[in-house]
């Protein structure tokens, strides 16, 4: 990684390093099911839900498989797009969905 180094306030910056700055990507999401939220009902909804999901959600299948939901890697737009439509489910239908930021560092 490319650090700089101030000799004095009013001096320039100078590189000690000639490695280029990695680029840090859009900030990424981990979501995750939270059956013991919804305890009994977690099946009817999750199985509902999963019906239910648009096509632009398909890629949030796995987090609503009835029997073993897996965690799912999103960026931020995706992550929006799914609380969103979760949001206009009625209360009766939604499914407890826990979410993450990953730092960089858990790249």
């Amino acid at each position: 990684m490319q650090r700089l180094r101030r000799r004095n306030a009013s001096a320039r910056l100078e590189v000690i390093s000639e490695q280029p700055l990695s680029l840090v990507g859009p900030p990424s999401f981990v979501l995750q099911a939270r059956p013991e939220d919804d305890g009994a009902m977690w099946p009817a909804l999750a199985a509902r839900c999963r019906q239910a999901l648009p096509a632009s959600l398909k890629w949030a299948a796995p987090l609503l498989d009835v029997r073993h939901p897996l965690p799912v890697l999103c960026a931020e737009a995706q992550l929006r797009e799914l609380f969103r439509w979760l949001d206009g489910l009625p209360n009766t239908d939604r499914v407890s969905i826990g979410c993450e930021r990953r730092t960089a560092a858990a790249r």
